[in-house]
């Protein structure tokens, strides 16, 4: 109920918001649900997450209290196991000397056995090499008996047959029946041999006897071979054949065509002789193994008995052993028992020093977090509103919306809340905010609120980033979830689509105009569908499944969108526009990072340390708690834990040190950066200036990537006048009209000046005030939007030593040509002006013009926008207003890329900031008092002064060049009413009697004497002028002085130049401001003048009579990726100034 009651009234709320920011908000109740269903989930889980930080604490106090106890416990168990420790050690002294006698036994014999090894290891190596020379001798005779055995089986029983049965054998046949037999002479029964062992008959009947039995035979000369082996062939045999082996007909061939069997037996008998003569020359070998295989055999009986005597003796050691390993063990175990308790003992005591003295603190938290509890639902309330409503708003209305409304009616109906509460501190903490910084995320209040909504929502998020700095944060957040960066228009949006949603990944959908795709509805509005266990989700004409770890971001870079209440139904709009202080502080940053580039780098790199030193307290607090709470048992056995908390509060404890001293460090730091905060705050309240310039006319948007090069223009330039130097108008108007001499002072090669993308020089020429440059605008434009890129949105920031600033002033060989003419001519190209309206590079979404409500669109490289126009004197509701909101136009260019919100680009700074730190995070700081003596006695008021009197001529100029002449009076009455109001000098209520004529309708009756000379219009007009105290608290009002001096009056509104005329006495002393006023109401005719009076004594005759185009100075500030756009009117052609300067440069057609 209490949610209902809260949000009840806040479908009115962005009434204001419409009327005062021209900003649309649609609470429907689809948003009012979403907000319910967030706040349940935030409180809930809010409570759960107290609750667990509350029990680890507990937990964690009670370990403490518990190990307090224990202390003197521990002390009374040590003494005791010490003395046991003691006897134990007596006891095994004794055995360790028995054993050491018997060792020395057993050492001496074992040496001997190991001579006997020795000894047997030698004889065996002996054996193996005669046995391998044996086996392989031996081998060689191999293929001599598969080749004899080859021979035998080509014979056969008739082959034999056949030859036996032949009475006389053909010539040579019965040689080679003689050689087998006197190989078989002794071995085969059937030869007859004689006494001797020789052969008896060599005849052919002999041979045919021999072969009588055919298989027999075939089987005996096979088995031959083994015959050799066993010895038992006469050494007379093989000398009997060798005569004849000598024959030349002893061989296969020759006797083959004879008798096939003699061929057989011719190759058999060849074969098996040379076998046996391998044999016969292996045979001392082999009586020389055996004699080494017998020595082998004596080694190893006598190597046997030494170690069975080892064997004996290490038994009886290993007994001995055994007995002292048991008084060892013994001992060990009563000494390991004294060690755990002297650990205990220590870790007990190194716990208690280590966290003692946060038993207090964790005691207060606990209390803390109780209290937290009993007002979580308002602050939760408070913080889900927030997160539901808030976002889509600046910071002025966010914070009138969060004090005035929520917090007033939550404690109107005695709600429980925090003293203070803010959303933030329920929404994120200090270490993830410090994380988002060094993400990209500025660390401005807007942005950081920013980043705690989109982290909380519930639904997804649409980005209002005109300046890309959360899409430059989104980018570098997701990319360990694979993040998708897409648009509308790609052609593969939908295949995109569904990898994503199907793997999980992140989707980054950019460029985003007023209207999102119906295909992607339900993606948008998360219409899951279940199908069982799982979900799945339409997307087009299919159902693809959905994975929950998907994430939708959506961007637009227009400054001020105006979404039909369905998107913002389905959506969480959040405004990432740049805020003013947050474009402050950047800017200041910009300043020390040119002025004094060591300080800058210092100040860089502690701002990163001190986020870092966030992030580590943090986690080290987290990890310290987690540890003792999921301690299980006896905390103080876990040796390892307690190491690991007495480390992690040790590197806490000197963390915290250390953000003390960077603390310290960094108001050092901040105090010399303070110096220069009037240049940053006037380049904030120039920007904002220029961004509501599109109320005027929608063709003045500027990106600030644009901004920024003017001003690392304007700030190069001061560096080059000298510190004693005083600069006056006429010095700064020389610089601004001939900027080669910033380009002469550069060295940098031309080429690097191709790394900077998206820089416009846009020149706007016009003829007279006729409204036909709107026509000519929109031709331009639509003739630009066709060839709109697709090319992915890059990242920038800020930075004064970028690639992108020094590209800037390099000169090109052909610029330095045109530096070098000493009387060159400028080019006058009409009366008009131009301006670089546009140097980002990326492009952004257009709108038609009828659809415009003062957004901009872009071309390729250039950013037009379309919008009523108006003077000084245009109704309320479309001029600038003075006090600067933190509503921007949109970015230009093909990137449309923020300056301001990565820092990608201090990468390099960064990493020789680092090296110049001290290692371990130590502070920066250590030399920074050499550089603070130079900031003292250098001075710093002048060199501001002259910054900022520069910057602000160098955008005024860059800006007038752009301008209409009809607008160029307005924009430098604005700038000057900005730099009063901003300076205190008048009260913005005075200026917006200046910008916007009221007329009071209930001033009272006009007198007679008056109605001579001024109309009821006029005095209505007066009337309102005396909200002034100025015509208010004089001795008469300013109405009552009209009746009473009359004349007076009506003689100076009869005069031809009443700016200057003297007023009636009463009034005769008003400023020139307030003088103003009164010519706003009763002599408009005579504003201009007196206008253009005020511009030159606030602000110099530059802002009155501004110099002239000069085609030079354009040519100089644009490089290839920056062109000159010329806005053409009737009667105006700049061709002759481009040829002119082409000549100039060398380039010819």
């Amino acid at each position: 109920m209490g949610a209902l009651q809260a949000s009840s009234s806040r479908p009115s709320e962005s009434l204001p918001s419409l009327l005062v920011f021209y900003r649309y908000a649609y609470i429907t109740p689809k948003t009012f649900i979403e907000s319910i269903k967030l706040y349940g989930s935030m409180l809930q889980e809010n409570i759960d997450s107290l609750k667990s930080k509350r029990d680890r604490l507990s937990s964690g106090l009670r370990k403490l209290i518990d190990t307090r106890e224990k202390v003197s416990a521990l002390e009374d168990d040590l003494k005791e196991k010490t003395i046991v420790v003691e006897e134990k050690k007596a006891a095994a002294d004794a055995f360790a000397e028995r054993v050491g006698e018997e060792k020395a036994k057993v050492t001496a014999e074992s040496e001997k056995a190991n001579l006997e090894a020795q000894t047997c290891a030698d004889i065996q190596r002996n054996v193996s090499e005669q046995r391998s020379s044996c086996e392989e001798d031996l081998a060689r005779a191999i293929p001599l008996v598969q080749q004899a055995e080859a021979a035998l089986n080509t014979l056969n029983k008739k082959d034999f047959q056949e030859a036996k049965s032949l009475n006389k054998p053909p010539p040579g046949v019965e040689d080679i029946t003689t050689a087998v037999m006197h190989l078989l002479a002794g071995v085969d029964p059937n030869i007859e041999v004689d006494k001797q062992g020789k052969l008896r008959d060599k005849s052919w009947k002999g041979a045919q006897k021999m072969m009588n039995n055919p298989e027999k035979f075939l089987q005996t000369l096979k088995d031959f071979k083994q015959v050799i082996d066993e010895g038992r062939v006469p050494e007379v045999n093989f000398k009997a054949v060798e005569p004849l082996l000598a024959l030349p007909h002893f061989n296969r061939e020759a006797i083959q065509k004879k008798s096939t069997a003699a061929a057989g037996l011719a190759e058999w008998v060849v074969n098996i002789y040379q076998f046996y003569k391998v044999v016969d020359s292996v045979a001392p070998k082999r009586r020389a193994l055996e004699e080494a295989t017998q020595q082998l055999e004596e080694a190893n009986a006598k190597l046997a008995v030494v170690q069975q005597l080892v064997a004996e003796l290490e038994e009886k050691l290993g007994k001995l052993v055994a007995e002292y390993d048991a008084a060892i063990s013994e001992k060990n175990a009563v000494e390991a028992e004294a060690n755990k308790c002297r650990t205990k003992l220590d870790m007990a005591q190194r716990l208690m020093n280590a966290l003692g003295s946060e038993g207090t603190r964790w005691q207060q938290s606990i209390e803390n977090f109780n209290e937290e509890l009993r007002v979580m639902v308002g602050d939760v309330l408070l913080a889900s509103s927030f997160v539901a409503y808030a976002g889509v708003f600046t910071k002025k209305y966010r914070d009138w919306l969060k004090t005035e409304k929520f917090v007033e009616f939550l404690r109107s109906k005695q709600i429980p809340m925090s003293a203070e509460p803010h959303p933030l501190h329920l929404l994120t903490t200090d270490a993830e905010m410090a994380m988002w910084n060094n993400q990209g995320l500025p660390s401005d209040q807007v942005s950081l609120e920013n980043g705690a909504i989109l982290t909380n929502s519930q639904r997804w998020c649409l980005l209002v980033d005109p300046q890309l700095q959360g899409s430059a944060w989104i980018k570098k957040r997701e990319q360990s979830n694979n993040l998708q960066v897409t648009r509308l228009q790609h052609p593969r949006l939908i295949q995109t689509m569904e990898t994503a949603i199907s793997l999980g990944f992140s989707v980054f959908l950019e460029n985003l105009e007023e209207t999102i795709e119906a295909v992607l509805a339900p993606v948008v509005g998360r219409q899951t569908i279940k199908r069982g266990r799982s979900l799945n989700i339409k997307l087009g004409d299919k159902e693809i499944p959905y994975n929950s770890n998907f994430r939708l971001f959506l961007q637009t870079p227009l400054s001020n969108p105006h979404f039909p209440p369905e998107i913002q139904a389905e959506c969480t709009i959040i405004n990432f526009t740049v805020t003013e202080k947050g474009l402050e502080d950047q800017l200041l940053a910009l300043a020390i990072q040119k002025e004094h580039p060591q300080l800058s780098k210092k100040r860089v790199l502690l701002i990163q340390q001190q986020n870092e030193f966030k992030i580590t307290l943090a986690e080290l607090e987290s990890t310290l708690l987690d540890k003792l709470a999921a301690a299980e048992g006896d905390i103080l056995e876990d040796t390892e834990l307690i190491l690991n908390l007495e480390r992690t509060k040790s590197i806490a404890t000197e963390v915290s040190a250390k953000v003390l001293l960077a603390k310290k460090t960094g108001e050092r730091l901040d105090a010399i950066s303070e110096q220069y905060r009037p240049v940053a705050r006037r380049g904030a309240l120039l920007f904002f200036l220029l961004s509501e310039l599109f109320k005027m006319h929608s063709f003045y948007v500027y990106s600030m990537d644009a901004f920024v090069a003017v001003i690392h223009r304007a700030i190069d330039s001061v560096s080059k006048i000298p510190a004693e130097a005083e600069v006056d108008p006429g010095d700064v108007d020389d610089t601004l009209a001939a900027p080669e001499t910033l380009a002469k002072s550069q060295e940098i090669d031309s080429e690097t000046r191709a790394q900077e993308k998206g820089k416009t020089t846009k020149s706007g020429e016009e003829e007279g005030d006729s409204e036909e440059g709107d026509g000519e605008s929109g031709e331009e434009r639509d003739e630009k939007q066709s060839n709109e890129s697709e090319d992915e949105t890059p990242q920038g920031e800020i930075e004064a030593g970028s690639d992108k600033d020094e590209s800037d002033q390099a000169p090109s060989e052909a610029e330095e040509k045109v530096v070098a003419e000493e009387n060159s001519e400028e080019a006058e190209a009409g009366e008009g002006a131009s301006a670089s309206a546009g140097e980002s590079d990326g492009n952004e979404q257009s709108r038609p013009p009828e659809a415009n409500t003062g957004n901009g669109e872009t071309q390729e490289g250039v950013t037009l926008v379309h919008a009523p126009s108006v003077d000084v004197g245009a109704p309320e509701g479309r001029t600038p207003s003075l006090r600067p909101q933190s509503a921007v136009s949109s970015c230009s260019g093909k990137s449309a890329k923020s300056s301001l919100s990565t820092r990608e680009a201090n990468n390099k700074e960064t990493a020789e900031a680092t090296e110049e730190a001290a290692e371990e995070m130590t502070p920066v700081g250590g030399e920074e008092a050499n550089e603070e003596e130079e900031f003292l006695l250098e001075d710093v008021d002048n060199r501001v002064a002259t910054l900022v009197d520069v910057i602000t001529k160098f955008v005024f100029t860059y800006c007038n060049r752009g301008l209409f002449e009809r607008h160029k009076l307005t924009f430098a009455v604005l700038l000057a009413l900005r730099i009063l109001v901003d300076g205190g000098s008048i009260d913005d209520s005075e200026a917006q009697l200046l910008i916007f004529s009221r007329v009071d309708s209930a001033a009272p009756q006009m007198p007679e004497s008056a109605k001579s000379w001024m109309t009821e219009v006029q005095w209505g007009s007066c009337r309102s002028l005396e909200q002034s105290p100025i015509f208010k608290n004089n001795s008469l009002s300013l109405l009552q002085n009209f009746d009473q001096d009359s004349a007076s009056w009506k003689r100076w509104f009869a005069e031809e130049k009443a700016e200057t005329a003297d007023l009636p006495r009463t009034f005769r002393g008003l400023s020139l401001f307030h003088r103003i006023l009164l010519l706003r109401c009763l002599r408009p005719d005579r504003l201009i003048a007196a206008l253009k009076e005020f511009v030159l004594q606030q602000l110099g005759p530059l802002f009155v009579e501004p110099p002239l185009f000069s085609m030079k100075d354009a040519y100089l500030e644009s490089d290839r990726d920056t062109p000159i756009f010329f806005v053409l009117f009737p009667g105006v052609d700049p061709t002759p100034a481009v040829e002119d300067m082409a000549r100039r440069v060398g380039c010819t057609a």
